[in-house]
Order: structure tokens, then sequence, then C-alpha cells
């Protein structure tokens, strides 16, 4: 029925182990080594992006920092110059108001005299007055 060829069936299976001693050699171990340098450089750059993702993180929380800081001695600045520039205010405030009480009393002083002077002119002139009213009084 069968007719089974014994030279056939070695050189058959000596082909057949030859040629999977050959395809693991050059095309099966080279696939399979690709493939696992490929699968731990995704790893390796998986894990460089972790660490850049951490290194990010590091930094903006640097930055932030920094801002606040900042946004602290801009606000010191502004209060102080605020601060100086309020007394300065003040003492020139000050100042004019000094100036303008001693305008003032100044002011007072010679209205006091111009009032003396004033009575005294009048007081030395009611005589005078005194006699005309009492010339008009009596024509009438």
């Amino acid at each position: 029925m069968l007719d089974i060829s014994l030279p056939l069936l070695i050189s058959t299976l000596a082909l057949f182990i030859f040629l999977v001693y050959y395809l693991n050699k050059f095309l099966y171990v080279p696939l399979l080594s690709y493939m696992e340098k490929r699968d731990n450089d995704l790893k390796k750059d998986l894990e460089e992006a972790s660490a850049n993702d951490a290194d990010i993180s590091s930094f903006n929380e640097d930055a932030e920092k920094l801002l606040a800081d900042a946004r602290l001695e801009a606000t010191s600045i502004r209060d102080s110059v605020i601060e100086s520039t309020k007394k300065v205010i003040e003492e020139k405030l000050a100042e004019k108001k000094k100036e303008l009480e001693t305008a003032y009393s100044e002011f007072e002083k010679s209205l006091l005299q111009e009032k003396a002077d004033l009575k005294q002119a009048i007081l030395s002139k009611s005589s005078t007055f005194e006699d005309s009213m009492r010339n008009r009084f009596a024509q009438i």
C-alpha cells in the first residue's frame, strides 16, 4: 500500500533538521533579538520620558516659586516706595502748612496794625467830624 522509501525519508528528515537549524540561526534568532532590543529601547524611552516629566514638574515648581518670590518682592518694593512717597508728601505738606501759618500770622499782625492806624486816624479826625456835624445840625 504505502511504499515508504527509507533513503527518501532520511533525506527529508535531514533536510528538515537542516532547514530548522538554518532558519533558527539566520532568521528567528536575529528577529527575536531585534524584537527584544526594540522592547528594551521602548522601555528605556518610556523611563526617560517619565524622568523628563519629573524634571519638567520640578522646573515648573521652581518657576512657580520664583514667580511667587518675585511677586512678594515687587509688592514689598511697591509698598516701600508708597511709604517713602507718603513721608515726602507729609513733610512737604507740613512745611507748606508752616509757611501758611507764618504768612497768616503776619497777615493778622498787619491787619491789627492797620486797624490800630485806622482807629487812630478816625480818633484824630473825630473832632473835625463832630464840628462839621454840629454845623450841619445847626443849619437845619
